[in-house]
């Protein structure tokens, strides 16, 4: 199982905001698309000086699935959010192999 993940960090005051739009937005666009399996949405308790993060986990087959979504949807899903947010998120993007 291949797992794309992403942590978002988004502005305090826009937080509540930003949460309802990418529950029906942002993960629905992508899971419309048919090739993740699933996801997970989870949120990060801040510690020291590190603030509230967010962190979206989509779940798919293989790496070629992954591929084909990076190659002919990423650009369009992400130029939603950004059209919307420009300026009051930063992301981290990583790609794991979950291990049986």
């Amino acid at each position: 199982m291949i797992i794309y993940s992403i942590t978002f960090a988004i502005e305090d005051n826009l937080q509540e905001e930003w949460l309802e739009w990418t529950k029906e937005h942002f993960i629905g666009s992508i899971m419309e698309l048919g090739l993740f399996n699933d996801f997970r949405f989870s949120k990060t308790h801040p510690r020291a000086d590190v603030d509230t993060a967010y962190n979206i986990q989509f779940r798919c087959d293989s790496l070629t699935h992954l591929e084909i979504f990076e190659a002919q949807h990423a650009d369009a899903v992400n130029a939603k959010m950004m059209q919307k947010y420009r300026g009051k998120f930063g992301t981290f993007k990583m790609v794991l192999e979950e291990i049986n």
